[in-house]
């Protein structure tokens, strides 16, 4: 197996502030780390706007669990497609494109929802729309990274990432509460039109610097790709322990932060305002594990933050799910937020850590799969059995069931951080 970026872990460095300089010595990343951070701004008014749009429509969690998954889920179909595809073909383009259809969908929905036909099924459609588009859009974007800097600041690449998406998680919702209570919902799907044509024309100012990688060896085919992708993933350490982990978090774990709008309405009686602060408190405890992950995701030794991180989650939304106080509920979501961004960020390191080059872009997919489906099919499960038990209960066995994972992982990968 190939040593990819950031094995050797034990280099010498200046200390985090230098690892930034570093990092953003490099022209084409900087581009790309300011439209990624504004579209992902973007991206979280959508979320919050949609989820809030549902609940209003219907306040029906099954509803709201369906909505949500329709926009993850079909990166479970899609994924191993988009991951072959990004290892075939200039991934710039992939994701230029899927800019411009995300444009489309986001203007669509404004137009809808001001001409008043926007129901509940308009709403399903178009999410669905949006979660095909994501699929290519999710791969091409974890594969590119590596592509932008050197080998040496791929893990900090991917903190500063994290950082970038975690404070959009506190921008975008904030956002999103102002622009629903002055300007209406309306307004919130045009401005997530406006971020997709600020990350194009940042794509465009990548690509006068941009190289692509090597060319690769020649293909026998793309079902075979395919085919080979999986098996490299499912039979090379680490990648089973770290894909298996990375979908009980999904599922057991972001999915409470999807059914926050209920969690805000029906549970404390907050209203929009309290939404935008629940998910305000997952992004401020993110932002603070992003920061500490920056020059530290290049180390090695990863296996065991991965697992403790997963544990800690669960024992933070249990917190979450059995108080009743409201600003416990904020401490406990801003603890949960904080350890499931060490686990999305090491995971990450790890995966790109050991990858081989011309097969990045399919194990990329596959955690990305498991990342982003994951939680789909947690918030409809979750969704659906709090039609029957209420949110709180349902999201604490779930809690309950990931801590179990976690100690199981733990126990069984003692002594194993040698190897990752």
């Amino acid at each position: 197996m190939s040593e990819a970026p950031g094995a050797a872990g034990g280099r010498a460095s200046g200390g985090w502030r230098a690892d930034l300089v570093r990092l953003f010595s490099h022209r084409s990343f900087r581009y790309f780390a300011v439209g990624n951070a504004l579209s992902l701004v973007g991206s979280w008014v959508h979320r919050i706007t949609v989820g809030w749009l549902a609940w209003s429509l219907t306040e029906s969690g099954s509803w709201l669990g369906l909505v949500v998954a329709a926009e993850m889920l079909p990166i479970l179909f899609l994924g191993v497609v988009a991951g072959a595809l990004v290892d075939r073909m200039n991934v710039l383009l992939l994701l230029g494109i899927s800019q411009v259809v995300g444009f489309a969908q986001a203007i669509a929905l404004a137009i809808m929802h001001a001409t008043g036909v926007l129901g509940i099924g308009w709403l399903l459609a178009m999410s669905l729309l949006l979660g095909c588009n994501s699929a290519f859009y999710q791969a091409a974007r974890l594969a590119i990274v590596p592509a932008l800097v050197s080998k040496e600041d791929v893990g900090t690449a991917v903190a500063f990432s994290s950082i970038s998406f975690n404070l959009a998680r506190f921008v975008g919702p904030a956002t999103a509460g102002f622009l629903i209570a002055t300007v209406g919902i309306s307004w919130s799907f045009a401005s997530n039109a406006a971020s997709y044509l600020i990350f194009l024309m940042a794509l465009f100012a990548i690509r006068a610097s941009f190289a692509e990688p090597p060319t690769r060896k020649e293909r026998k085919g793309f079902g075979s790709d395919i085919v080979e992708g999986l098996t490299y993933a499912l039979r090379t350490p680490p990648f089973p322990v770290i894909l298996m982990m990375t979908l009980a978090m999904g599922v057991c774990a972001r999915p409470v932060v999807e059914l926050l709008p209920g969690f805000a309405d029906s549970v404390f009686g907050r209203g929009s305002d309290g939404l935008a602060a629940l998910t305000a408190a997952v992004g401020v405890g993110a932002i603070a594990g992003s920061a500490l992950m920056i020059g530290r995701a290049n180390r090695p030794h990863l296996g065991g933050l991965f697992a403790a991180s997963a544990i800690c989650s669960a024992g933070a939304l249990l917190l979450f799910a059995a108080s009743s106080n409201y600003g416990v509920a904020l401490a406990a979501m801003a603890l949960a937020g904080f350890f499931m961004v060490l686990n999305g960020i090491s995971g990450q390191a790890l995966v790109y850590r050991h990858a081989e080059a011309e097969k990045r872009g399919r194990i990329m997919s596959l955690w990305g799969i498991l990342q982003r489906g994951g939680p789909a099919l947690g918030t409809l499960v979750i969704g659906i059995g709090s039609d029957r038990v209420g949110l709180p209960l349902a999201a604490g066995l779930a809690a309950l069931v990931l801590l179990a994972l976690g100690v199981v992982a733990a126990m069984g990968g003692r002594g194993s951080d040698q190897r990752y």
